[in-house]
């Protein structure tokens, strides 16, 4: 199986067979999470983010 690669750039990319994994990895998860769309993706990073500034917050 190909690595991923990163350009000089910073630009990466991943062979589609890693992707193709990854997605069947996934798979389900969103309605094991309760996501139903792009906005309930939205919601989860900015709640994360949220929890994660706490917790630096109180260290």
């Amino acid at each position: 199986m190909e690595s991923a690669k990163v350009t000089s750039n910073g630009q990466s990319t991943i062979p589609v067979d890693a992707l193709l994994e990854v997605q069947k990895a996934f798979r389900g998860t969103a309605d094991e999470l309760g996501i139903k769309n792009e906005q309930g993706v939205v919601d989860m990073v900015k709640e994360i983010r949220a929890e994660r500034r706490d917790d630096y917050q109180s260290e």
